[in-house]
C-alpha cells in the first residue's frame, strides 16, 4: 500500500495483533448516520458509457425488488461444462459487473443498496475500475465503474501501462482494479476497518472471477502490482483509498485449478 506520510510504518504483525477481536477490548460507539458513506464516487467523466440492461443494478425502477434470472447462470458457475474462450465486450463487462457487485436490492426506507456479494456491515467500502486494452465496443482508457447508476465513465484515455504488473505485464483484453476507501469502512468499525477492506476486497476478487466464468470469459486475479504506479494511473489520494485487487479477463488468461494445487484438509482438533 502506498504511503505520503512520513511517520514509519506500522508493521502488518502489530496492526492485526492492536486490532484482533478481544472480548471487552473494543470500546461500544454510537454511529453518525449523517455521515453514512456515499455509495459511489463522482468525477468529470470525458466520456460515459452505459451498461447494458440485465446488470442487476434496480436503481430507477418501480419498485424494490431483486435480481432475476439468476438460476442458469449459476448453474453454469456451478457446472463442469463451461467454456471460457469469448473475447470482452460491453456486454460480458456489463454483465460481470453487475453478477459480481450489482444492486440485488434497495431499502428506501433506510437509504440502504445491498449487493451481489458479501460486506461487512452492509458498508460495500470497495470500488471497481476498468483499464481498457483490447474491447472492441469499449473506447481504449481507465474507467470508473458506477455499478449503482449503471454505467463506466472514463476518468483517464490511457490504459495501465504493463509496468503496473511485477510478474505477467501483460493486461490481456482488461482489467479491473478493486480499491478501498478507508472510511466507508471505518465509519463503524475504526480502527478495525482495514481488516474488513481486505475481506471485502477478496470476496469481491473471486466473485468477479466466478461472474466471469459464468460468461465464458477467462480471469486471473492479481496481487503483484506496483502500488505508486497504480495510485498514480488511478489519481487516488492513498490517505483515503488504496488498490487491493486486480482481476485480468479475456482470452489466454489463465483460468480454474492449478492442476499441482493439492487439496486442503481441515485440521483435526482431536489430533492425528
Amino acid at each position: 500500500m502506498g504511503r505520503t506520510s512520513p511517520d514509519p510504518p506500522v508493521s502488518a504483525v502489530r496492526y492485526h495483533d492492536h486490532t484482533s477481536h478481544v472480548r471487552y477490548r473494543i470500546s461500544p460507539h454510537s454511529l453518525d448516520f449523517s455521515r453514512y458513506p456515499a455509495p459511489f464516487k463522482t468525477y468529470e467523466y470525458q466520456d460515459r458509457i452505459s451498461l447494458k440492461q440485465g446488470t442487476g443494478t434496480i436503481l430507477g425502477r418501480n419498485k424494490d425488488e431483486g435480481l432475476n434470472g439468476l438460476d442458469p447462470t449459476v448453474s453454469q458457475v456451478l457446472g463442469d461444462q463451461v467454456s471460457c474462450d469469448e473475447s470482452v465486450d460491453l456486454e460480458t463487462v456489463s454483465q460481470i459487473l453487475g453478477l459480481s457487485y450489482g444492486v440485488t436490492l434497495a431499502d428506501r426506507s433506510r437509504g440502504l443498496l445491498f449487493r451481489s456479494v458479501p460486506s461487512a456491515g452492509g458498508l460495500y467500502p470497495c470500488q471497481m475500475y476498468l483499464s481498457a486494452h483490447k474491447i472492441d465496443d469499449i473506447e481504449t482508457g481507465l474507467y470508473y465503474c458506477d455499478t449503482i447508476q449503471g454505467f463506466l465513465g472514463r476518468i483517464n484515455p490511457r490504459p495501465l501501462g504493463p509496468e503496473i504488473f511485477f510478474s505477467d505485464p501483460d493486461p490481456a483484453g482488461a482489467c479491473l482494479i478493486i480499491t478501498g476507501i478507508f472510511y466507508h469502512s471505518a465509519w463503524k468499525y475504526r480502527e478495525r476497518a482495514f481488516r474488513y477492506l481486505l475481506l471485502d476486497a477478496g470476496h469481491l476478487a473471486e466473485a468477479v472471477v466466478q461472474a466471469a466464468r459464468s460468461v465464458g470469459v477467462r480471469a486471473r486475479i492479481k496481487y503483484d502490482f506496483n502500488d505508486s504506479c497504480l495510485i498514480q494511473g488511478l489519481n487516488l489520494d492513498d490517505s483515503l483509498e488504496v488498490p487491493l485487487a486486480c482481476v485480468s479477463l479475456g482470452p489466454g488468461i489463465a483460468a480454474g485449478r492449478d492442476p499441482d494445487l493439492k487439496p486442503f484438509h481441515p485440521a483435526n482438533p482431536a489430533g492425528p
